[in-house]
């Protein structure tokens, strides 16, 4: 088991990291996304002021492997 950082980006003062542990990083990419998607209903409603949101990964090196982001643009 190895722990994991997640780390969610909107443009303000982030939160703190949400570390946990998990069997690998297949299951800390799995958890990203669903963390994503809890984040979803917030995500949307907060594109206007805030066009862009991330949410990346740290194994236990501190080195970033996998990020997940959300962005609005207008045409």
């Amino acid at each position: 088991m190895q722990r994991y950082s997640f780390r969610v980006r909107n443009g303000r003062p982030p939160p703190p990291d949400l570390t946990i542990t998990l069997p690998d990083a297949a299951s800390a990419k799995k958890a990203a996304l669903a963390m994503c998607a809890d984040l979803a209903r917030d995500i949307v409603a907060d594109l206007t002021t805030n066009p862009g949101w991330q949410v990346s990964v740290s194994d236990e090196t501190g080195g970033v492997f996998y990020k997940v982001s959300v962005v609005a643009e207008c045409c």
